[in-house]
């Protein structure tokens, strides 16, 4: 589970996070080691989004403005 993440397309993982989300949410308590499996798998990928598009409240476009008298 140690796969390189940054050279995958984008598409795949944003496809793969949804399946993952629909499976998720179908398990049931009774199925807690794979569920754990599963969220830990999504956790992965939703951080790997997360790095390749940062919040846009960092970005410098979205930092409040100082006024100048």
């Amino acid at each position: 589970m140690n796969e390189d993440l940054t050279k995958r397309p984008l598409v795949e993982i944003i496809t793969e996070l949804s399946f993952l989300d629909q499976e998720i949410g179908m398990k049931d308590v009774k199925h807690k080691h794979e569920m754990n499996n599963l969220i830990q798998r999504y956790e992965i990928l939703r951080q790997e989004v997360i790095r390749r598009f940062p919040f846009l409240e960092n970005d410098e476009a979205f930092k409040k403005k100082e006024k100048k008298l």
